[in-house]
């Protein structure tokens, strides 16, 4: 899910303040609130954290940098596809 939000932020965003104008208070509801509360930080967080608790520092660590990347990777073609259209 955190892929999936980062794509819809990315594609969001740049809907909200480049395409159309939408106030700032309602932006924010939308991309920080409704897509802020889709994605699963702290689910990615706990299960990093269980991985190194059990000992699994590479996995642990692969699992926060892998979701990072794939998060900003998906917000990127958001953001390319928002202008592209």
């Amino acid at each position: 899910m955190n892929v999936t939000g980062s794509f819809l932020l990315g594609l969001a965003f740049v809907l909200l303040t480049e395409r159309m104008a939408v106030s700032p208070w309602l932006r924010s509801a939308l991309t920080i609130g409704f897509i802020g509360s889709y994605t699963t930080f702290s689910t990615l967080s706990l299960e990093s954290y269980r991985l190194a608790e059990d000992g699994a520092w590479g996995l642990a660590a692969a699992n926060v940098v892998g979701s990072m990347a794939a998060g900003l990777a998906a917000l990127y073609v958001g953001v390319v596809i928002a202008r592209a259209i």
